[in-house]
């Protein structure tokens, strides 16, 4: 057995653009350190499930499902090399080492999962308060932010006023969360979706197709 060579990026990818691509039947998947989702109390995904208003929340991670399936949420990295297969963005034309089954990743079967529409988080818009300020907008979108390690990863990420999740204070942050919070956990899917994976068009480039 060996890490699955579809989450592996190819020399002739490109990344992926969410503007330009048909979102029909498109999910996203979120693993979870355990799979105990729901709060038995009230039947819902738990509150705890998603991030406070920290880095994490910043530049959420999610995947992309097609050639990516809800079951390989299960890898986990770990060692010196963990961090170049999950930090480090690839860069197109790149190849990429295999890495190592038990070296430098493992499965891990504890991890739970659950899903978001690609339509109900790309471009969706809400406005927040700054203290006594007026209220200013926000629009989350997901990116295309491909790891060494997993071709398939994206990343929710908000913006506002010209500035992006990485550049807003955390103030700012905060009040994003308050108000986006309660948006996705009321989008969450707990049961797999009938999805489809992206056209190969939306993730090739022809120019080196027969590389």
């Amino acid at each position: 057995m060996s890490y699955p060579a579809h989450l592996l990026p190819a020399i002739n990818y490109k990344k992926i653009d969410f503007d330009a691509t048909e979102r029909r039947n498109r999910y996203l998947v979120v693993y979870t350190d355990d799979k105990n989702i729901i709060d038995p109390r009230t039947e819902r995904p738990r509150v705890d499930i998603l991030p406070e208003a920290t880095e994490r929340f910043r530049d959420f991670s999610t995947n992309i499902l097609g050639l990516f399936e809800p079951i390989d949420v299960k890898w986990h990295w770990q060692g010196e090399r963990a961090g170049y297969y999950t930090h480090e963005e690839w860069e197109e034309g790149r190849s990429v080492p295999p890495p190592m089954l038990g070296t430098d990743v493992y499965e891990d079967h504890a991890r739970g999962f659950y899903f978001w529409r690609l339509t109900d988080l790309h471009n969706f818009s809400g406005k927040a308060n700054e203290g006594e300020k007026d209220e200013f907008p926000f629009v989350g979108k997901v990116v295309h932010t491909p790891m060494n390690g997993n071709f398939w990863h994206c990343s929710l990420r908000w913006y506002t006023e010209g500035k992006d999740s990485k550049q807003m204070t955390k103030g700012q942050l905060r009040r994003i969360m308050s108000i986006a919070k309660s948006y996705l956990l009321e989008k969450i899917i707990t049961e797999i979706p009938a999805y489809q994976a992206l056209d190969p068009d939306k993730y090739t480039n022809e120019s080196t197709d027969a590389i």
